[in-house]
């Protein structure tokens, strides 16, 4: 196997820093300025596939260069040289950038404010507005083609990258797509392109619409266990309706901008230019302002230059997403109850992003081991909250509801020892019908500002053990209790809350 390659003409290659079906990727630096640059390689025989397979993907590549060379949008990727050595190796110079793409953004952070996704998509658009002007399809809009980097001062900057596929419209060169092949990636695939149509300017506003459900919820419109039925869904099914990470619905005026994005006829589509200004419209953009961006770069994503260590990539930033954190936090028992409620009362009334910041600090990453943050020194409310037992890493099965409920009903198993947990929510157990084994089944119940209800059948024998503190701890004992027959034990404190045990007549 032929080595890499140490130097390039004028660059230095330093390390490589990605290979795909185009060729490999290299920081590398310029010798006589010194300036940092990325160098995308390809040689001809190293496909492995024929001869002529090599010369259409040399072309392609060569199709790139000259695309990326045309388009003087900030927001495409800067292309500085291009040329072939004296081997036979094809090479582009780009700038370098400092960043993550769409898909490692996503699938590292969970999916984006609506504010934030509304400029991503701007950016993004604004390169693409500039190609289809020039007569040019992208034709492979995706996550991963979509590259958010700190650019000078500015952050949240959207780079468009890889043309290696752009088609002109005028019908372009026909060799470069392979005999019988689609161009593009299926998960972002128009359906027109998928019918065997050729591609304009509106399958690129059909995959742009696809990356906004990503960034919106965590999702592609369509997936599946094989290509199949991702092509089926493109073709055939309507997208879901769009909900945030919380399950809340994503903001009529974007759902809108994004079902016109993803209308199957592409006559139905808006243009990129349409489309990008009926996202500004919604005024959604304004949400995520400058200084949030700044902040959460900062946070997750500091320079390479940096010196300060970087902080923990999991923290989410948003309000909605701080609540997320908290609560998945104190259901895995990294923080008691005290500290949960006074995490949320820091993120509840704070006015800016570093504030919200405030709230996640000190927060184990992922995955961390099970620690307990002691509660803050004693405030007014810390007598109210020490009525409730702390819930530290538990021993015991663990039923909990933050903010939510839950609910159990039907042929359920309860596990012989079991904690039910409720902050500011609900659990609604419902033993009538559960499999109970023989002997106890205890239930060890906290409810602070929330209620557990439980209802058991009647004949069950019932022990109640509980105390109540500003709420209440109530339900009938008793029952036949004969030996070798389940029965139920509820024990338990109520802090500003109830815990209600009924009997099902």
């Amino acid at each position: 196997m032929t080595p890499p390659p140490t130097s390039l003409g004028a660059y230095e290659l330093l390390e490589r820093i990605g290979q795909g079906g185009m060729g490999e990727v290299w920081r590398a630096r310029h010798r006589t300025l010194g300036k940092a640059v990325a160098v995308k390689l390809i040689r001809a025989g190293t496909l492995g596939e024929s001869v002529e397979a090599d010369r259409e993907v040399l072309r392609r590549f060569e199709r790139e260069a000259h695309v990326a060379a045309a388009l003087r949008s900030p927001h495409a990727i800067q292309l500085q040289d291009f040329g072939v050595t004296p081997d036979g190796a094809f090479f582009q110079v780009m700038e370098l950038l400092d960043g993550l793409d769409l898909r490692q953004l996503v699938e590292r952070f969970g999916p984006v404010p609506a504010g934030r996704a509304v400029g991503l998509l701007r950016q993004a658009a604004d390169a693409l507005a500039e190609a289809h002007s020039l007569g040019f399809v992208h034709r492979d809009v995706k996550p991963s083609n979509l590259f958010l980097c700190r650019l000078g001062t500015r952050v949240d900057f959207v780079k468009v990258l890889d043309f290696g596929l752009a088609r002109s419209t005028d019908g372009g060169d026909p060799s470069l797509t392979r005999t019988g092949g689609i161009p593009g990636s299926p998960a972002t695939l128009a359906p027109e392109v998928l019918r065997g149509q050729p591609p304009t300017d509106k399958a690129d506003v059909y995959a742009l619409g696809c990356v906004a459900t990503w960034l919106l919820t965590g999702h592609l419109p369509f997936e599946g266990a094989s290509a199949i039925e991702v092509i089926v869904g493109h073709l055939e099914r309507a997208p879901a309706p769009l909900v945030d990470a919380s399950g809340a619905p994503i903001p009529a005026s974007l759902a809108a901008c994004v079902a016109s994005a993803l209308a199957k006829d592409p006559a139905a589509r808006p243009t990129i230019r349409e489309l990008s200004r009926a996202l500004a419209a919604t005024g959604l953009e304004s949400t995520w302002s400058e200084e949030t961006a700044e902040a959460w770069w900062t946070l997750n994503q500091p320079a390479a230059t940096a010196r300060a260590p970087a902080a923990p990539a999991s923290v989410p930033f948003s309000r909605e997403q701080a609540y997320a954190r908290l609560r998945k936090d104190f259901e895995a028992s990294r923080i008691n109850v005290g500290e949960y409620e006074r995490r949320m009362s820091v993120a509840r009334v704070a006015d800016s992003p570093v504030q919200v910041l405030d709230a996640l600090r000190g927060l184990p990453e992922e995955p961390a081991p099970l620690v307990v943050v002691a509660p803050p020194p004693p405030a007014p409310t810390t007598t109210t909250l020490t009525a409730l037992t702390a819930l530290t890493a538990p021993s015991a099965p663990r039923i909990v509801a933050v903010l939510s409920s839950q609910v159990r009903r039907g042929a359920w198993r309860p596990e012989s020892n079991t904690e039910v947990a409720v902050v500011m929510g609900s659990v609604e157990l419902d033993l009538s019908s559960a499999v109970l084994e023989p002997g106890m089944t205890e239930l060890h119940c906290s409810a602070f500002l929330g209620s557990i209800e439980i209802t058991v059948p009647q004949g069950l024998f019932v022990q109640i053990a509980g105390s109540g503190f500003l709420g209440s701890f109530e339900g009938s004992s008793g029952g036949l209790k004969r030996a070798g027959d389940p029965w139920i034990r509820v024990t338990g404190n109520a802090v500003l809350g109830s815990v209600e045990v009924r009997v099902r007549r």
